[in-house]
């Protein structure tokens, strides 16, 4: 708060390190607690005005958007189709597209489809992005329902993920609309397997093929469905859903490197090295043990002054964070959750060093709602 006030000084460039130790903290105090098992609450058949509340909620939020130019790869996008050096829709199905090692052909279809319809335009490619994630908060609204989550909470629950500080790079920059596509459809194929069923089958591996035909981060989707179902996940329906979406998952990931000739990928500074078999220890470390947790619980842009409002929120934060202390959570669940977000953070583990600015805060994208 001190830092927020003031600003930076000699010994605290940032307060990062210390929103690190306060949330692991937190972690440790939550998963030694005393359990509590809550009783679950159906809210799935009633509330539904807070459909529309969380979604217009999540456009209000990112309006600004709207008025936004095209940025960096955005245009690199449109050079690429423009100039004919990007392959057409049905020919992504085998060849790079979204760059020279990805294969990313639904997400890069969206691009093709606004080339033909508004050319160079800023505005409608803002606004479907807009739309895509008002969706997103929607779906999550849905799954914290199924999961038991009671009125207000949620709203709340709805509300807080739309309005999340990790969210802005993926909304606002339409070269990062593939983690919001995979985001959709991961929520989605969630629904999907809590559902159940023939239907709840069918449609989680479509969603689950269309998340992987968006970007490489959804081949773990499957594993964070079994971490979602919990004890679920062994009954002979639970191992039927999930074994149904590993093996589409493996089949998508099969096709990936037929098509790219390998794992793909960015690749390190001697340009021929994937940067994903680059693995050092120390940042692994640094990342997994301490980095995401403190940017995932407090996501606050430190490398510009913070606006009185933010100071507000920044203090509402750490008072609740530290309210936490006097929950008794169930400590399975917590674990699963705390799973899952270490899950969605293993395809993309060599970014998430991710400084005070946020930059690439959109690689914690998939492990928000578990978080």
């Amino acid at each position: 708060m001190i830092r927020g006030v003031l600003g930076p000084f000699s010994w605290m460039h940032s307060p990062l390190n210390a929103e690190c130790a306060l949330t692991i903290s937190v972690i440790a105090a939550l998963l030694t607690a005393g359990p509590l098992d809550p009783t679950l609450h159906d809210a799935s058949r009633t509330a539904w005005v807070a459909i529309p509340v969380v979604f217009f909620a999540a456009l209000i939020g990112y309006l600004p958007v709207l008025s936004m130019p095209l940025i960096t790869d955005d245009y690199i996008h449109l050079r690429q189709i423009s100039t004919g050096e990007a392959p057409k829709p049905l020919d992504c199905l085998t060849h790079s597209c979204g760059g020279p090692q990805f294969f990313r052909p639904l997400g890069f279809a969206t691009y093709w489809a606004e080339w033909k319809l508004w050319n160079r335009a800023a505005m409608p490619r803002h606004a479907f992005d807009l739309m895509l994630h008002g969706l997103a908060s929607v779906l999550f609204l849905l799954l914290a329902r199924k999961l038991g989550a009671p009125p207000p909470f949620d709203w709340l629950a709805g509300i807080l993920f739309a309005w999340n500080g990790i969210r802005p790079e993926a909304v606002a920059w339409t070269a990062a609309r593939f983690d919001m596509l995979v985001m959709v459809f991961s929520f989605i194929a969630a629904l999907a397997v809590l559902r159940g069923g023939r239907l709840g089958l069918i449609t989680s591996l479509l969603a689950t093929t269309a998340a992987c035909l968006s970007k490489e981060s959804a081949y773990v989707l499957p594993v964070m469905l079994a971490l979602l179902l919990g004890r679920g996940a062994l009954t002979r329906a639970g191992r039927l859903l999930i074994g149904s979406n590993f093996a589409v998952a493996a089949a998508m990931f099969a096709w990936r490197w037929w098509a790219l000739q390998g794992i793909g990928g960015y690749v390190g500074h001697d340009r021929s090295t994937p940067t994903v078999f680059q693995f050092h220890a120390v940042t692994l470390a640094k990342t997994f043990l301490a980095r995401i947790w403190g940017v995932l619980a407090f996501p606050v842009n430190w490398s510009r002054p913070l606006e009185w409002w933010m100071m507000a929120g920044l203090g509402a934060g750490v008072l609740a964070t530290l309210l936490l202390l006097g929950s008794r959570p169930n400590r399975k669940r917590v674990v699963l959750c705390l799973a899952g977000v270490v899950v969605a953070c293993a395809p993309p583990y060599n970014m998430l060093l991710i400084d005070s600015s946020l930059e690439r805060s959109r690689y914690l994208d998939l492990a928000t709602p578990a978080f």
